[in-house]
């Protein structure tokens, strides 16, 4: 047998998320035999970290500073050093910018994932691809969770498509093939099988401009009185929703629920699911909505429109749209049986291309790839 790769996984923090949920499933599928996980993040208290110690993976907290945190790398590097870890893989830019100075520091190779794209119509975001571009000089492999991802980078931040690759993000597809029934979670809702639900599982943040939604679902309320909103998430915009939902009327109709642990179960009481985001890298959730067997209707934006087919497995809309975006959940909403075929068509999608079966093999060839220089 050979030499066991000490990978040492670096985020922001361990909170739940798409990224999170990403770095553990690895941390739990990966070949043990082969490669030897850890985590080390910036941030400590993250939901998932519980989830880590349970799999006796190492969970290393560096707290960071306020601002930019100049002796962040030196601790980093200091870790990798005392605990001999092989290779970094670091998530997204603040993890990348510590990890990728403290690899160096340490004569470490470093692996990155770039998870989602930016805004690149301002100075912060020009800034950010210059810091990435310089980044990728010292980085031996970047992956992206989507094709449009690995585009942006190579023709907006200029970065070599030499050291690119794609490994698109993957579920527990039998995981959301149970029949859950959902009566629980829709008698906590005040929910029946008279109501048509729309769906919707994203953190509280502008990104995922949960506002359109809400304003959608308001055009939505005015001619479709059974119909309810559900959205599943926490985040620093939660008070501003609530006002929105109270002052367009909606307070009975649509229920903000916070962070939960049932998203499966959740997701089988669900008509549709809808995702308004105006910026996406590759977003699980859909990943996970699909799998159900949900038609969806999503925003036209990054690797939303790489998972969705529209008028396959759902609908496409333009992203910042109220009009259309209720227009497209009211065709289904119509159309029953058509949007039935859509869940089944969205299921089989994920399955065939997007199953955790075949990101961790992309990862563990990736790794492989680094064997030899040890």
């Amino acid at each position: 047998m050979g030499k066991i790769l000490k990978i040492l996984y670096v985020n922001y923090s361990l909170n739940t998320g798409g990224i999170e949920t990403l770095i553990l499933e690895l941390s739990r599928r990966i070949d043990k035999s082969r490669f030897s996980p850890a985590v080390c993040v910036f941030e400590s208290g993250g939901r998932l970290q519980a989830e880590f110690v349970k799999l006796g993976v190492p969970v290393y907290v560096l707290q960071k500073g306020r601002g930019t945190d100049c002796c962040l790398p030196l601790r980093l590097a200091k870790l990798i050093k005392k605990e001999k870890f092989d290779l970094v893989h670091t998530h997204n830019q603040a993890a990348w910018l510590y990890g990728a100075i403290a690899a160096m520091l340490s004569g470490t190779r470093i692996v990155h994932t770039n998870h989602t794209t930016a805004d690149y119509h301002n100075y912060h975001a020009r800034r950010g691809h210059l810091i990435e571009r310089i980044l990728s000089l010292f980085t031996q492999k970047i992956t992206t969770v989507a094709k449009s991802v690995a585009e942006y980078m190579i023709n907006m931040e200029g970065i070599s498509a030499r050291k690119i690759e794609v490994i698109y993000n993957g579920v527990k597809t039998e995981l959301y093939e149970q029949d859950f029934g959902g009566a629980k979670q829709k008698e906590e809702l005040n929910l029946d099988d008279n109501h048509f639900i729309i769906g919707n599982v994203a953190r509280l943040v502008a990104n995922k401009d949960h506002r359109t939604l809400i304003s959608a679902f308001k055009i939505i309320s005015g001619r479709m009185p059974e119909a309810r909103l559900v959205i599943a998430g926490d985040g620093p915009l939660k008070n501003e929703l609530q006002f929105q939902i109270e002052e367009l009327g909606l307070r009975d109709a649509v229920k903000l629920l916070g962070n939960r642990r049932d998203i499966p179960e959740l997701l089988k009481i669900f008509n549709l699911f809808a995702l308004s985001s105006l910026r996406e890298g590759f977003p699980v959730v859909l990943l996970e909505a699909m799998a159900a067997g949900k038609p969806v209707v999503s925003s036209d934006v990054d690797g939303n429109a790489e998972l969705v087919i529209n008028d396959e497995t759902g609908l496409i809309v333009p992203s910042g749209n109220p009009q259309a975006l209720a227009e497209a959940i009211e065709r289904l909403a119509g159309d029953r049986q058509k949007a039935e075929i859509m869940g089944i068509n969205g299921r089989k999608r994920v399955k065939t291309l997007f199953s955790f079966e075949k990101m961790i093999n992309g990862y563990e060839r990736i790794y492989i790839g680094f064997t030899s220089a040890f």
